[in-house]
Formats: structure tokens, sequence, C-alpha cells
């Protein structure tokens, strides 16, 4: 579990101006392996654009470190998890909140990728009203007839339209263009109503206000495109506790949207099988690994076990892409999230697997890069939360 802490002034300045306004916003994110949340303060100057992010308090509890679970028990442990982060922040947040978001990723969360046809005999002019209007209907009619949702009682969190192709064509700014045809892709966002109406009502509990949900899917997207502007064709590959979510980006557009079933837990945990060891002492095997405080002898001695556990990940990792190749030749940029324990180790092994280049183009070498390393987010204790206000700070 990662102690709570209070940081002196840690401040990212976008440039020198006058704060005439003040914000405060408390940021959770729930993914399939710990809690965190932050108390941040965003000042702008008086025509409303952001100078100034800074994180006043913040923290990350883990749910089960590393340990399997029934999905039930999980569940709870997650609640309970939850529960102790948001105590914890109210001692510190003695001051008024604008608003609380809550970044929810798989296994909370489903994403899918989604296409609007809508086209006239007479051109007419794409609005935002029009693009609002199609995207209304196509969810409504979603929830009303897709197989995936009818099979689960879900509620909508996010719906972003992520691609215009206007006439066939690929369009950065639709809005007031005429056209005769228009194709619309958004990624839209569901939670199962139970785990929504869970996860809102123990912090309704604790701060006594409605909260808003965010995808952790169209945030890794759109972090991506902004904090790596020169980055057109990617694969981003968030690596977390116990699932991976993928996403494949190419020419600035989004194509596929996927996860897998296994991550960094799936990784300690065949460590630990494979060693014989409790879990915290593969933990710290990780760890020490990573910070070259392991005997040469005994560390050379654990490449292979550490091969292995690589494998289980790896293996779902290239099944996945594989099924990616098959729309097109892929990006040999990953773009890579994982945490700090696991993230250089993964990077490793990533760049050992020759046959990755199969599907990519020719004599291409993989490139890997991660969004920790942004400028913007080094003033951040915690990554994830650094890059999700980064995302919140870019949408204001």
């Amino acid at each position: 579990m990662k102690k709570s802490r209070k940081f002196p002034e840690r401040i990212i300045t976008t440039m020198k101006n006058t704060i005439t306004k003040i914000q405060h916003f408390i940021l959770f994110d729930i993914d399939s392996s710990s809690v965190g949340a932050t108390l941040v303060r965003h000042g702008k100057n008086s025509d409303s654009i952001l100078i100034k992010r800074e994180e006043l308090f913040s923290l990350r509890k883990n749910i089960t470190n590393g340990n399997e679970y029934p999905f039930d028990r999980f569940f709870d442990l997650t609640c309970a998890t939850l529960r102790k982060v948001a105590d914890e922040i109210l001692l510190q947040s003695l001051i008024h909140i604008d608003t609380i978001y809550v970044n929810v990723s798989t296994p909370w969360m489903s994403a899918q990728k989604r296409v609007i046809n809508y086209e006239k005999k007479k051109p007419f002019i794409f609005t935002k009203e029009l693009a609002d209007e199609l995207v209304e209907k196509e969810i409504a009619s979603s929830f009303d007839h897709n197989i995936d949702y009818a099979k689960h009682d879900v509620d909508l969190i996010d719906r972003r339209i992520v691609d215009v192709y206007a006439n066939g064509y690929p369009t950065r700014n639709a809005l007031g263009k005429e056209m005769s045809q228009v194709e619309i892709h958004t990624l839209t966002s569901v939670m199962s109503k139970k785990t929504k109406q869970t996860f809102s009502g123990i912090l309704e509990q604790v701060f006594h206000r409605d909260v808003t949900f965010v995808s952790n899917t169209f945030i890794n997207y759109q972090s991506a495109q902004t904090l790596l502007p020169d980055i057109n064709d990617a694969i981003v590959v968030d690596l977390a506790g116990e699932v991976t979510d993928v996403l494949l980006v190419k020419d600035d557009h989004l194509l596929q949207v996927g996860s897998i079933p296994v991550g960094t837990h799936h990784i300690v945990r065949t460590l630990r099988d494979t060693l014989k060891i409790s879990i915290n002492k593969a933990h710290s095997l990780l760890r020490l690994r990573n910070d070259n405080h392991l005997d040469e002898a005994y560390a050379d001695s654990l490449e292979n076990a550490l091969s292995q556990a690589f494998t289980l990940w790896f293996k779902e990792f290239f099944n996945l892409l594989d099924r990616y190749a098959q729309s097109g030749v892929l990006p040999h940029t990953i773009v890579l999230k994982a945490d700090t324990q696991t993230l250089s180790w993964v990077e490793e092994q990533i760049l050992k697997q020759d046959h990755l280049a199969e599907h990519m183009h020719a004599g291409s070498k993989i490139e890997i890069i991660t969004l920790f390393n942004n400028k913007k987010n080094l003033a951040f204790h915690d990554a994830e939360l650094g890059i999700f206000d980064a995302f919140l700070a870019e949408q204001a």
C-alpha cells in the first residue's frame, strides 16, 4: 500500500500571467489493482485560460496486492478501498470543491468504437446540433438492440466523437461544412448499473454530492494524441493489475479498441509460482531487479523465471495484435502505461520479441515511449493521476 502524502507546492506553469480564478477538484482513479485520488488546484486568468496546475494531496491504495479472489470478493475489496481513499482525502479537502471526477478502467467499464452513417440526396451543412442528434439516436438504438448491452444492465458514462468522415474523406473540423454523406466514429463507454450506483453511493456518502464518471479508454486515446502530438501511429498499451487495454491508432484515427485478461498481477503471480515464493517476495524481487540491487549471479538465475512470467502476458498481447493486423500493417511505436515497478522490465521484454515485427512495416524497429515522461505530469507524485488531470485541463 502506498502511504498518503501531503506535498509541498508542486506546480506546472504554462505561461506567466495573473490568476484571477481558482478551482479545486478531486480526481479518483479506479482500476483493476488500486484506487488513487488527488486534490488539485487550477488557476485561470481573466480569459479563463488555465495557467497553473497544482497537486495539493495525493494517495493510492492497492486493492488485493496481487492476490487472487473470486469476483464478488474482489468487488467488495474494491469498494472498501474506495471508501478508505475517499475518507482520507476528505480530511485534506476542507475547501470548496468544484467537481469530483471518477476515472474508471476495465473491468469496471467497457468501451466500444461505433460508427454512425448519415446520407441525404441533397447536400446539407454539418452542425453540432445534427451531430448530437445523430449520436443520441445511435445510443438509444444501441441500448435497445445491441446484444452486448442487452445481456447486461448498463449505464452510459462517456460518449465521445473521435473521427468524422465527410463524403468519404477524414476531416478534422467538419462543423459548418457542406456534404451529402457523413460518417461519425464514436467511442462509447458503459458501466453496469450496479457498479456505477455502488461507486457513486460510496462517494456521495462521503462528500454529499454527485460525481462525474470518465472513461479511461478515452483518456488513454486523447492523452496519446495531446501529450505526444508528433506520434500519429501507435499501439497504446495500458498494462494494469488484472487486465491490459490496447488501442490501435493510425494516422491519428482510432481504429481498434480491445483488452486482454492478463496484467502485471498475472506476471507477478507466475513469478511467485515458478519460484515457489510469496506474492510479497515476488513483488520485492521485481523492485530489487529494477533498482539493480540483486547479486549478479542471482539476477542471472532469475531471468528464466522472469521470461516465463512475461510469456503469459505476451502470448495474449501477440494474439490481439494478430487480430488487429488483419486490417493492415501495424505501427512500430508502442505507447506504454504501466506502474513503475514493471514499466522498464516490460519495455525490455517487449523489445526482445523479434516476431512482433512480422506485423509491422518491413525493417521497422519497435519504439517504446511512455506518457509518464511528459513534462506536464512530472509535478504529480502519481503519474496516472497526473495524466488524468492533464486530460481534464485540455478539456476545459
